[in-house]
Parts: C-alpha cells; sequence; structure tokens
C-alpha cells in the first residue's frame, strides 16, 4: 500500500508540474500555433525521458535478475555437487568395506589407472605389475571397482590379458551387484612366492560420469585395497571435454587435504588429458573437477 501511494503521489506531482507548464506556455506572448508547437514539443520530449528511464530501471533489473540467478544456479550445482560426492563416499566406504577387505599376496611394483571418458561412459584400464609375496601357490589375482549407475557383469564387456604376451586370461566376476563387482583373473599358470606377474583389465562401465553433473569426481582406493604396498601408481583421465578447476585431494587417517601431487594437464585433439604419479601411496585419492559444457 505504501508503495503504491508513493506511485499515485509521483503521478499527482507529475501531473501538477505538466498543468503548471502548460499554463505557464500558454500565457506566453506567442502566437497560437507556435504556442501549440512548443507544448507539443515538450510532451513529446517529456514522454521520451519517461521511456527511456524507464528502459533504463528494466535493464537494471534484468541484470539484477540474471546475477541472482546466476548466483541460485552456482548454489543448487554446488549442493548437488555435494549430494553427489557425498553418494559417491558412501558408495566408496560400502566398496572398501566389502570383502575382499585387501591383497596381501601381492605387492605392487605398479599399478596403473586409465579412465577415458566419452558422453557419460567411462572406459576402465588397469595394469597389475607385481610379484607374490604369500606363501604357496595361487591361480588368480582379485580386484574391486565401482560405479555410480548400476549396471551387470555382462554390460561391462570385461576383458584381462597378460600385458606383456597379449595373451587373454580368463576373468570371472565372483561378486555382481549394482554399484560394485569383485573380478577374478586367472593367470596363464600358477605362480607361487616371489614369482612375477603383469596384467591388463578392462571394462566400459556406462552412465557412471553423467553429463548432466556439472561438477564430477573420481576417487582412487588402490593404496588402500594393496596390503602390501604399491611402489608407484600412475592415474590417467581422458575426457571428451574441456575441463577446469581440477584439483587432487587425500584422504587419510579422517583427514582430507589438498595433495602435494596435482594432475598435469594437456589439450590434445580436443580431449582434455590429465595425469599424475604418486611413489609408495598410502592414502586415497579423490580427483575433483568442473566440465566446460558446450
Amino acid at each position: 500500500m505504501e508503495y503504491d501511494l508513493r506511485k499515485v503521489g509521483g503521478a499527482l506531482a507529475t501531473l501538477a508540474t505538466y498543468t503548471g507548464l502548460v499554463v505557464g506556455v500558454w500565457a506566453l506572448p506567442w502566437n497560437r500555433g507556435a504556442k501549440v508547437l512548443l507544448l507539443v514539443i515538450l510532451i513529446l520530449t517529456g514522454a521520451l525521458v519517461a521511456a527511456v528511464t524507464g528502459l533504463l530501471a528494466e535493464q537494471r533489473r534484468i541484470r539484477e535478475l540474471r546475477s541472482d540467478n546466476d548466483q541460485l544456479m552456482a548454489r543448487l550445482a554446488d549442493a548437488s555437487y555435494v549430494s553427489d560426492l557425498t553418494d559417491g563416499m558412501i558408495a566408496l566406504v560400502y566398496c572398501l568395506s566389502q570383502p575382499p577387505l585387501a591383497d596381501t599376496d601381492n605387492h605392487y611394483f605398479e599399478v596403473i589407472e586409465k579412465y577415458r571418458v566419452d558422453g557419460d561412459d567411462a572406459t576402465y584400464s588397469y595394469r597389475l605389475r607385481g610379484r607374490r609375496v604369500a606363501s604357496g601357490v595361487s591361480e588368480t589375482i582379485r580386484l574391486k571397482v565401482s560405479g555410480d549407475t548400476p549396471a551387470d557383469a555382462v554390460s561391462l564387456v570385461a576383458e584381462a590379458s597378460d600385458a606383456t604376451s597379449g595373451e587373454p586370461l580368463a576373468m570371472t566376476f565372483v561378486r555382481d551387484d549394482p554399484y560394485f563387482k569383485v573380478m577374478e583373473i586367472t593367470f596363464k599358470s600358477p605362480i607361487s612366492t616371489g614369482d612375477e606377474f603383469d596384467v591388463s583389465v578392462s571394462l566400459r562401465w556406462g552412465g557412471t560420469f553423467p553429463r548432466v553433473r556439472r561438477s564430477d569426481y573420481l576417487f582412487s582406493q588402490w593404496s588402500l585395497y594393496a596390503g602390501e604396498g604399491i611402489e608407484r601408481l600412475s592415474c590417467a583421465v581422458s575426457y571428451d571435454l574441456q575441463l577446469r578447476n581440477v584439483t587432487l585431494e587425500e584422504l587419510e587417517t579422517g583427514h582430507r587435504r589438498r595433495s602435494a601431487v596435482q594432475p598435469k594437464l594437456v589439450d590434445a585433439n580436443g580431449r582434455c588429458e590429465l595425469s599424475w604419479v604418486v611413489p609408495n601411496p598410502t592414502a586415497l585419492y579423490l580427483l575433483r573437477f568442473e566440465k566446460v559444457l558446450p
């Protein structure tokens, strides 16, 4: 009501001003035609000034609304990312808490993780170089993987091979939960204590990096799973979008901190290539990034 009264008061003041102006012009000692022309010019000028003032006010209001909308969208995006990251942490904790809890049979010289993202889907690739340190003989090696969308073993089209000879290796899923898998790879020949191995594994997990998620993440859990240690952990991500605000963090003993090792970022053939290497890793690694959507 107060706002309406101000508008009415302003309108009355404007009307009074124009009324006084008309009376003043009409009292001038000019001929009738000149006075009419002057009044028309003054009225048109006033209308133009009012229109321009209103247009500027509307443009300012639009800019304010756009700024408010951008801030709201940023807050919603941040809230959505926090929610997605929380869901990812829950899935990660579940993955880490499920057997096998750790590989205590093998020491790894190097674990190489590679992720290629095309659209919403990702191809996971792992190369495991190591030596059996447990006593006895083993025919297999196990690893765990997880994804943010449900999938069954058949849809992953998983493959394994001897990285040295290229010969295919038999693979079975001993655990096939929607978001969590345990894979068992069978060596060509059983290995004993001190024997070395070099195994490659690949699979394609659909929908695990949804395009609509502006901010995304990737966990590397190998340093926790490898109970007998890793001498070198190499990670690489190839994305079909440009990425920004890329940060590698470490989670260890309940604390989360920015890693001293940060990814190298290279643009190559329209793709964004990230890579980092950690010697003797002991922490869980979290890669955070934003996608530059077209």
